[in-house]
């Protein structure tokens, strides 16, 4: 009787074998497993230092009202807190 080779580490949802080989040319053939298509080609598109610019400080500008708020809402909260002793 032969016995299943048995694998070092457990495979609790599927066989060993379509654990390791997931797509077989049978699989392949049937369209039973799919497989992600890879892009061959890029395009680069000039960047200006106006645009990189534009959008750090466009980010800093959000950033800076964040922090504000919620240094505000800190203070607020302490406050609250030591008004009512909590």
């Amino acid at each position: 009787m032969r016995l299943a080779r048995q694998w070092p580490w457990p495979t609790p949802c599927r066989n060993a074998r379509r654990f390791l080989h997931p797509c077989s040319a049978e699989w392949l053939q049937t369209g039973d497993c799919a497989l992600a298509e890879q892009q061959s080609s890029y395009e680069f598109v000039e960047v200006k230092s106006s645009d990189i610019l534009a959008e750090r400080q466009a980010g800093w500008a959000g950033f800076t009202t964040f922090a504000t708020w919620g240094i505000g809402l800190t203070v607020l909260t302490l406050v609250l807190m030591a008004i009512f002793v909590v």
